[in-house]
């Protein structure tokens, strides 16, 4: 990994320890790369479209894209259920519905994250 990421990934088997920075990591820039060949196609696309929208919700020059953000977070949320069950929708699911209201009203999501403050969890 670059020295410009915060955290190196720990391995899948150890995702049950993983901070929010590899989340994050893998969200955006390693997990549809190393899903592509373990995920099914319906499940890789579900994945990667709301990998984009996250993508674009958290760069501070997209705005013009914030239509396709919301469009696949629509198309994300409505298959959720279909993909993975009704037992596993939750309102976090739901609320990504909302979250390009959130980036339109207080710009990138990186304006209201509490990120920088994760490594301090330990002392605080």
């Amino acid at each position: 990994m670059p020295y410009e990421f915060a955290r190196k990934p720990r391995k899948l088997d150890e995702v049950n320890r993983w901070k929010a920075t590899e989340f994050r990591t893998f969200l955006l820039y390693i997990g549809t790369i190393v899903t592509k060949p373990v995920l099914t196609d319906k499940h890789w696309k579900h994945f990667f479209g709301f990998s984009i929208a996250m993508l674009i919700l958290l760069s501070p020059d997209k705005s013009k894209y914030i239509h396709i953000a919301r469009k696949l977070l629509d198309n994300f949320v409505k298959n959720f259920e279909i993909i993975y069950g009704p037992h596993l929708i939750s309102h976090n699911i739901h609320g990504l519905t909302h979250i390009c209201d959130d980036y339109e009203k207080f710009g990138p999501l990186d304006n209201c994250s509490a990120f920088p403050f994760e490594n301090y969890m330990g002392s605080l």
